[in-house]
């Protein structure tokens, strides 16, 4: 069975869908207590970091692919480096996603415990994903990323209803510079915020399944537009709502936000609409995430099956989330993960590429098709 070739708006929603999931959790209270005020500009900064790289990347992935039959994101980076040393990265990156993962089923489910399911165990929520994740994984990617596709769009409307709805409610001077730590302080963190954006390495992960309709680039550009607009809305509402002191303490500042939305006495609940929206980007993501690893596990395993893998993966995961005490050592762990680990592990990977591409073109066979590993 042909293998189906992923269009550009499915590679751009895979983006958009790997980096937006901790907006609607903890990344907007975690962007405040860092950068202040200036949460939206660094958000900003991190994005067009991490879009330059992308690009660069981008451009050498479909160099790479012109002219070539099946390959993996696997033999690219073995073509620039060597064989033992693509395997490693490769390992890493399965590690960084499949740690993404636990803590992300860990984070979703507190929130779920908080808000949707009282009075339960967080091992409820937990098991309730994970049996979801073995249902979702089943389904073929192109699918997922059809519907990925269309929960973007809902999601990215929702946000700006919500913003909308909460304008009486703003407040301008909560935006200004002296409300928090300053601007110039703050765009230090530009570059471990763009650990926020690496889960979007997912589009180049699947390379292979798009390559023969091309413009990786344009893919990366349109995900990353798109998910900024959500992340920028949703900073700024918060910022206005709740200010920079106030938005820092908070765990679920997008959920919060939801509770303040009130039309009448006779309509109640209203923030149950909004939960909605991120409880499927959440659940998509996570699905997502279990099929790129176990993809990258079966490159490096070199097995043709990865079925067993999945339900592997999808098991250790929920069983890792539980070993989790509580919400705070997510959160501490996540964040040494997010805004240390993966901006360093991307731009290693990048560096590491780039030199491998400098030194075959000074040989002549950068992307001769048939060159040496």
């Amino acid at each position: 069975m042909r293998q189906r070739i992923i269009g550009h708006r499915e590679a751009s929603m895979l983006l958009a869908i790997c980096v937006l999931p901790s907006v609607f959790l903890l990344e907007p209270s975690t962007g405040i207590a860092r950068a202040g005020t200036a949460a939206c500009l660094v958000k900003v900064g991190g994005g067009l970091a991490f879009l330059t790289l992308s690009v660069w990347v981008a451009v050498m992935v479909e160099r790479y692919a012109r002219g070539r039959g099946a390959f993996t994101f696997g033999d690219f980076l073995a073509h620039h480096l060597s064989r033992g040393v693509a395997c490693a990265v490769t390992v890493v990156w399965a590690g960084a996603f499949m740690l993404h993962l636990i803590l992300l089923l860990r984070t979703a489910a507190e929130s779920t415990a908080k808000t949707a399911l009282l009075q339960s165990e967080i091992s409820l929520p937990l098991v309730l994903f994970g049996g979801a994740m073995m249902v979702g994984v089943r389904q073929e990617l192109t699918a997922l990323l059809r519907t990925a596709y269309l929960l973007v769009l809902g999601a990215g409307g929702l946000v700006v209803m919500l913003a909308l709805l909460l304008l009486p409610m703003h407040s301008a001077e909560l935006l200004l510079p002296w409300q928090g730590y300053g601007y110039a302080a703050s765009m230090r963190e530009v570059f471990s915020d763009m650990g926020t954006w690496c889960m979007g390495t997912a589009v180049f992960l699947l390379f292979p399944m798009m390559r023969a309709e091309g413009g990786t680039v344009k893919s990366v550009v349109r995900g990353v537009i798109a998910a900024a607009v959500i992340k920028c809305t949703v900073l700024l509402s918060a910022l206005a709502v709740f200010g920079s002191v106030v938005g820092a303490e908070r765990s679920f500042l997008f959920y919060e936000m939801a509770k303040l939305v009130h039309f009448s006495q006779y309509i109640q609940r209203v923030e149950s609409i909004f939960v909605c929206a991120w409880v499927m980007v959440v659940f998509l993501a996570m699905i997502v995430f279990v099929r790129i690893i176990t993809m990258l596990l079966t490159d490096v395993l070199s097995v043709s099956d990865g079925r067993p893998l999945t339900m592997l993966v999808i098991s250790a995961s929920v069983v890792c989330a539980l070993l989790v005490s509580d919400l705070a050592s997510a959160v501490e762990v996540g964040g040494m993960l997010t805004y240390t680990v993966m901006p360093v592990a991307f731009l290693v990977t990048v560096g590491a590429v780039t030199v491998g591409y400098i030194l075959r073109r000074r040989d002549g066979d950068a992307y001769r098709v048939g060159g040496g590993d």
